[in-house]
């Protein structure tokens, strides 16, 4: 089953279907993993840039990077197989300055 996400990309808002991205589908309902939106990222960033950022706090099982690049913004989708290390790594990274900005670092709430 598809998995459907909208993230606020400061003006416009975008939304992206994940059809079996990562490991987390059917399992995020029981806690078992997490998937989080990272917003307030800009060019030039990459998906290993995040993984490196959340890797210290356990597993990432995924990564995606959503740009647009008329703005030069971007958000990124985490997946982390242990929903503990993700809820940690979301507490420890919030408010982290990458690139000269200020990151914010929320659950994704998912419709499917």
């Amino acid at each position: 089953m598809a998995a459907l996400v909208q993230v606020v990309c400061s003006v416009v808002v975008c939304a992206v279907a994940l059809v079996g991205a990562g490991g987390c589908d059917g399992w995020q309902e029981r806690g078992v993993c997490m998937r989080i939106v990272v917003g307030h990222l800009t060019m030039p960033i990459t998906e290993d840039d995040l993984r490196q950022l959340f890797a210290p706090y356990g597993g990432v099982e995924h990564v995606q990077l959503l740009a647009a690049q008329a703005t030069g913004q971007a958000q990124g989708l985490i997946e982390m197989p242990d929903a503990t290390a993700a809820q940690t790594a979301m507490e420890g990274l919030q408010d982290t300055r990458l690139h000269g900005q200020t990151l914010t670092i929320q659950a994704a709430r998912w419709q499917g």
